[in-house]
């Protein structure tokens, strides 16, 4: 169906097969136009940019602590550290052994995050013991 609303863009003919086709430097733009499936869609309404506004600045103002010593100072940090511990205990992820002599140990650091639901809730706090990047 044809409809006023239709998407369309005049771009220019890039292809070097074209070009070579008809010996022009220059080749007329052609009419791009969106596929039908394409364009019975409503990009984004003032409603919803103000809550994507409203959600972004939530976001700003919820900190995740940078360092351990920043963590350790809110419950919720400690819970998800201790979390984070068991899982490796109990995925026997690592194994405590002694250290070989001459050899340097890789060490070890704190990611924190807060994971949010789909309404903009926080779902909970995450923390990963991660081995350092050197």
């Amino acid at each position: 169906h044809s409809d006023s609303t239709e998407a369309q863009e005049w771009v220019p003919n890039t292809s070097s097969e074209d070009e070579s086709q008809h010996g022009e430097d220059e080749l007329p733009p052609r009419l791009i136009r969106l596929p039908g499936h394409l364009r019975d869609f409503v990009v984004g309404n003032e409603a919803q940019q103000d809550d994507d506004m409203q959600n972004l600045a939530f976001y700003s103002n919820c900190e995740d602590p940078d360092t351990y010593d920043e963590a350790c100072k809110k419950q919720v940090w400690r819970d998800a550290m201790e979390a984070e511990i068991k899982a490796i205990e109990a995925n026997n992820t690592w194994k405590l052994t002694t250290l070989p002599r001459g050899v340097k140990a890789i060490g070890v650091k704190w990611i924190f995050k807060t994971k949010y639901n789909e309404n903009g809730q926080i779902e909970k706090h995450k923390a990963r013991l991660v081995a350092k990047g050197y």
